[in-house]
């Protein structure tokens, strides 16, 4: 009687264990790290998200690291070459070819998302959504935006000069100027609020509005496949001269006005009377930060060149991408899936995800100039792929640079561009 009371105590006591094992492994704690860049409204919103994240997965608590976009990809490739990097991170789709070919990016795990192939999950998504993140029949990051730049117009400084922003807004480069020299006010012979504010001292930025000027003047900086270096003389230096002129000739822009702002922010300050730079996440950004100015603000389609195809602004977009070399790579995309499963909290501070039937919610519908970005969207091209793409856009910066502040030959610039890029590209 006694061995038998003792053999069932010790069946209850296993039991109990047994019981408890996964109990006390699902609570072990995981610190799951997580970079991306700065953009308040998208870093509020998903604070809130990683809360809820947090809440449903009581074992995994998100380290978020904030940086600079413009010094994210440096700061992460310096990270990930020591073999050490965040488990998870959100990143310029443009840079994806540097990750995936030094092998620092795992392939998406397909049992989080349910999906049984590759095939299955892209067809979830907008077609080519996925593409950018694609190599060798795998996907590696799952998108968090789609966007392109509109253009914007201060509505206000457009009546103050004698100018209807319906009828007399811009629908070419050539008209940039022209409009952009009655917008542009002058103290003395110096500039003080520019008729149009070009993006300056960003590279990659000079790469999406330089690329997309010289697609619209009918060339390209590299061929489909990112290995050889186009730049064909006549088309290049359209873009380029029109660049320079905006400085140089028409006078609507001044690198030394703005103190270092970004062209946004220059038109939210009111310093400038129309700008190129932003896409639909700026104006959730313009009415919380910009509130006096926000009102007079328009959204247009992106310039062309007189007789030119209709060709808008560069395609871009940002995805989750998770280390290779990461010890928490499934609760990673499990943060992932969960993160691009709020596609309609991010529309309301304008970011576009790619998912399929996702334009089609009343959310999306409702949001301002949603038909004008989608049509904008429908006529872009993506940024271009090439492994070391940041040098690239430097050396377009420098290009552009030479010839807009030093008044450098615009020919020599190109040339000079030319050459370097070759060299990126070796």
């Amino acid at each position: 009687m006694g061995a038998k009371r003792e053999v069932g105590l010790w069946l209850v006591v296993l039991i109990l264990l047994l019981g408890t094992i996964p109990v006390a492994r699902g609570q072990q704690q995981i610190t799951l790290s997580y970079w991306h860049h700065i953009h308040k409204p998208a870093n509020d919103l998903e604070a809130r998200l990683i809360t809820e994240f947090e809440s449903r997965n009581p074992g995994v608590r998100v380290q978020v690291t904030l940086i600079e976009d413009a010094d994210l990809n440096t700061k992460l490739l310096t990270a990930m070459a020591g073999g050490a990097g965040p488990d998870i991170f959100n990143l310029f789709d443009g840079f994806f070819t540097s990750y995936v070919t030094s092998g620092f990016l795992a392939p998406v795990d397909l049992q989080v998302f349910q999906a049984p192939s590759y095939g299955d999950l892209t067809s979830r998504w907008l077609r080519g959504s996925l593409s950018g993140y694609t190599n060798r029949g795998k996907i590696y990051g799952i998108p968090s935006e789609l966007s392109s730049y509109g253009f914007w117009i201060n509505a206000k400084h457009f009546q103050e000069s004698g100018l209807n922003a319906d009828k007399d807004a811009p629908r070419t480069w050539e008209d940039v100027a022209r409009v952009g020299q009655k917008l542009a006010r002058f103290k003395g012979n110096t500039l003080v609020r520019k008729g149009y504010a070009q993006s300056w001292r960003f590279p990659v930025r000079y790469l999406i509005i330089f690329d997309a000027m010289l697609r619209q003047a009918g060339g390209q900086i590299f061929n489909a496949e990112g290995t050889q270096v186009l730049l064909p003389s006549q088309p290049t230096r359209k873009a380029l001269q029109t660049w320079v002129d905006f400085v140089r000739r028409s006078r609507i822009d001044d690198p030394a006005l703005g103190g270092g702002k970004r062209a946004e922010e220059e038109f939210g300050a009111g310093l400038a009377s129309m700008m190129g730079s932003a896409g639909s996440w700026f104006l959730p950004l313009l009415k919380e930060q910009y509130p006096s100015v926000a009102p007079d603000a328009r959204v247009i389609p992106y310039p062309r060149f007189r007789g030119g195809p209709d060709i808008a602004s560069d395609v871009y977009g940002y995805a989750w991408m998770v280390n290779a070399h990461g010890a928490n790579q499934k609760a990673a995309w499990r943060f992932a899936e969960f993160m691009s499963s709020h596609q309609r909290d991010y529309i309301n501070i304008g970011i576009f995800h790619p998912r399929l039937g996702w334009f089609d919610t009343p959310e999306a519908k409702n949001y301002p100039y949603f038909q004008l970005w989608v049509s904008e969207l429908s006529k872009g091209s993506y940024t271009p792929r090439v492994v070391r793409l940041e040098e690239a856009a430097a050396v377009i910066g420098r290009m552009i640079e030479r010839a807009s502040i030093d008044g450098a030959d615009v020919a020599k610039s190109i040339d000079a561009a030319r050459q370097e890029l070759q060299k990126v590209l070796r």
